[in-house]
């Protein structure tokens, strides 16, 4: 028996199909990197079966030819499209003007722009120059992807570069290690630590120095975070300097 073949490539890792951000780019970008599932929008104002009160939603696959199975036989059902990883990609602010950038970049493509699109060593230094453009180099993206809130720590086994962080001015401009973890109630918190601010309402510290920032910025600086990617909802883990081993507490959203 003949192993089965695909038209177009199949995702890159089986076990995350399913387990990417469901907000992301369109389209643009020239090349990519890896396909990481097929995506099947369905609406129930179509006829597709009512799965989320209403709400437009997605299944995902690791083969364009199971994405387009189910899409003929469902009613409300888009065709197809790809969702892709870009690390580096070429990005159009306008008509004919063109930057190389460098980060992570998940999108979602129409399918037949696979074709001959799969970014190899040169391609983007010969766009350019198949344009006549000088080539600058490339320049970091930190936000290319949209925050996401939470993420599954099992499929993932590490921090996503996209995963929205409340911070400190300290930590994300790396003046300051990262001392101080929170999870409380889902949400993402690092400081240098939980006692250096004042967070106190209408804090003007608070105010100026606490933002939301991607998980790739705080990895910069302190890439040693990632061994705390499970931590579990309303835990929490500080340190007493960066050599320290991290030690863990409960750690509740006030009100709980």
């Amino acid at each position: 028996m003949s192993a089965f073949v695909s038209q177009y490539p199949l995702a890159i890792d089986e076990s995350m199909v399913g387990e990417y951000p469901a907000l992301v780019k369109s389209g643009a970008g020239y090349f990519y990197d890896d396909v990481l599932e097929y995506r099947v929008w369905c609406h129930p104002e179509r006829g597709a079966l009512d799965e989320y009160e209403g709400q437009d939603y997605y299944c995902a696959f690791s083969s364009y030819e199971d994405a387009q199975q189910f899409s003929e036989k469902t009613a409300g059902a888009e065709h197809p499209l790809v969702l892709i990883r870009q690390s580096c990609w070429i990005n159009e602010p306008q008509t004919g003007v063109f930057t190389a950038d460098r980060g992570e970049r998940l999108t979602e493509w129409q399918v037949i722009w696979l074709n001959n699109a799969k970014r190899q060593d040169g391609d983007i230094e010969n766009f350019f120059a198949e344009r006549g453009i000088a080539f600058a180099g490339y320049q970091e993206v930190m936000d290319a992807t949209p925050f996401t809130r939470d993420f599954n720590p099992q499929a993932y086994k590490a921090f996503p570069q996209y995963l929205g962080v409340i911070a400190c001015s300290c930590v994300i401009d790396g003046k300051m290690p990262i001392r101080w973890v929170s999870h409380a109630g889902g949400d993402w918190q690092m400081y240098c630590h939980v006692d250096a601010h004042d967070f106190s309402e209408n804090s003007l510290d608070f105010e100026q120095n606490i933002q939301l920032t991607n998980m790739a910025q705080l990895l910069k600086y302190n890439p040693d975070l990632q061994i705390l990617y499970d931590l579990p909802i309303d835990k929490g883990a500080y340190r007493d300097h960066v050599e320290s081993i991290w030690q863990y507490f409960d750690d509740y959203d006030v009100g709980q």
